[in-house]
């Protein structure tokens, strides 16, 4: 189930052009049934994050390197219900809200999307570890990033899912509830 090269380039394409409204994006997306179950291969383009995330590490003061991500296992686990949790919710809440006709596109066009999240988050990363940036700026970049990437969230369900202003807000609270209580479920360190 991966799909071509030409569909990745396609669709990342697409992705990028939602970030700037452009609704006339989503007929570069592959909108079928296959198109849906190939999108989840999006994930795949954060998995450079998430590799630099499991494996980071740092010096104490003692100069005892410690790891400072989580295992590789809990971190697998919360990337797989991440990506499967929200398309499930979603489809009871796209047709409970009577927008199910738009809801493969949605999620096509929504996994594509997330394949551009992690990205900005890598280069900050980065740029901070190298010694490139201090915390604040780091923390302020991080904050614009995240503001950027809700925005962004939010702009895809307008266009993908044809959800009204209120609604699209609150497909992306709920995407984003369901990643912070994953995250303190399997991410968060265990209490000794």
């Amino acid at each position: 189930m991966i799909p071509s090269a030409a569909e990745i380039a396609s669709s990342l394409r697409s992705a990028w052009r939602l970030l700037f409204l452009d609704a006339a994006a989503m007929r570069g997306f592959n909108l079928t049934i296959e198109g849906f179950w190939r999108s989840f291969f999006a994930v795949a383009f954060g998995l450079p994050y998430y590799i630099l995330l499991m494996t980071w590490s740092e010096a104490t003061p003692d100069g005892e390197v410690v790891a400072i991500g989580p295992d590789a296992g809990r971190l697998a686990l919360a990337v797989i219900l991440s990506w499967t949790l929200f398309p499930l919710v979603a489809a009871v809440l796209s047709h409970v809200m009577g927008l199910g006709r738009s809801y493969v596109a949605y999620i096509v066009a929504n996994n594509w999307a997330a394949a551009l999240t992690p990205q900005p988050y890598l280069v900050l990363a980065l740029l901070y570890r190298g010694g490139l940036i201090g915390t604040g700026l780091h923390d302020m970049l991080q904050f614009v990033v995240v503001i950027g990437l809700l925005w962004y969230a939010w702009a895809v369900c307008r266009i993908a899912l044809g959800a009204g202003i209120v609604a699209a807000a609150g497909f992306v609270i709920l995407a984003n509830l369901i990643d912070i209580m994953l995250n303190l479920l399997l991410l968060m360190p265990a209490s000794e």
